[in-house]
């Protein structure tokens, strides 16, 4: 008789611990889809993620050569005298801001909608840098005319840019706003079955809706902590790489809808726990 029930009850606890199993890589999928579907919808995040992988240092460099190769054009100074003229500047404030307010117009141009029309204005953004090129060079007294510096941003002007429907950042991120949330109902699907297939087979299927629900807090909690994690090992205050940087930023972000998510399932099992 026992070795009977035996025997029913194996087959019963292999189902309970697939089942379980299978809940647990659809809770993965699900906490991780919904999180990521709320990173793709947050320009805000991406636009400062973008900002951070930017290789500064690369647009720093160009941005020298072009003002060299202007300078060398528009002055008597050779290129040498042109290349340290725009030395001098390197490091003060209105090169930094500079610098900045060209990665931010093309960091906003990369992640317009599709089919839109945007403008990069480079003379605004280099014009103090220009400016101050040239007061430098009078305060050491090689003289030069503004205007005539000032005339190699007219070569420039107001760049427009045009953002194809099918390239660019703003379709990949729509295509992966797309994709996770395809991925966010199919791992609901897969909770629901998986847990409804476990509470069908438990002895006690009120204690097992409560252990899904704990489950489903740990996960989590734990899927807040590797985010944490994640944005302190990527932090780059720690030395870390510009791509680093970036990938940190987005780690640190949205976190609150997991937590949101862990709070509403804590609170529904503490409520069975009470009945």
């Amino acid at each position: 008789m026992g070795t009977g029930n035996a025997s029913k009850a194996e087959p019963r606890l292999f189902g309970i611990s697939t089942a379980l199993w299978i809940f647990g890589i659809f809770t993965t999928i699900v906490l991780a889809s919904l999180w990521g579907r709320a990173v793709s919808g947050d320009t805000d995040t991406l636009a400062a993620a973008t900002r951070e992988m930017v290789n500064a240092d690369t647009v720093s460099s160009r941005i020298e050569d072009w003002l060299s190769a202007g300078l060398d054009s528009a002055t008597r100074l050779s290129r040498p005298e042109a290349a340290l003229a725009v030395e001098w500047v390197r490091d003060d404030p209105v090169f930094a801001a500079a610098l900045d307010e060209v990665v931010v117009q093309l960091v906003t141009a990369s992640l317009a909608e599709p089919g839109t029309v945007t403008q990069v204005d480079v003379v605004s953004a280099l014009e103090p840098l220009v400016i101050r090129i040239v007061d430098e060079l009078n305060d050491r007294d090689i003289s030069v005319d503004r205007r005539d510096v000032l005339r190699i941003l007219d070569r420039v002007g107001v760049l427009t840019l045009t953002t194809e429907v099918a390239s660019g950042a703003a379709a990949a991120v729509s295509s992966a706003t797309v994709l996770l949330t395809k991925a966010l109902a199919l791992g609901a699907l897969g909770l629901l079955v998986s847990g409804g297939a476990a509470v069908a087979l438990a002895d006690d299927r009120f204690g097992m809706v409560r252990h899904l629900l704990f489950r489903l807090v740990l996960s989590g909690t734990t899927f807040l902590v590797m985010l944490r994690i994640g944005a302190w090992v990527l932090d780059p205050r720690r030395g870390r790489s510009a791509l680093a940087a970036g990938g940190s930023t987005i780690l640190a972000s949205n976190s609150g809808v997991v937590a949101l998510f862990t709070v509403v399932m804590a609170l529904a099992g503490a409520g069975m726990s009470f009945r």
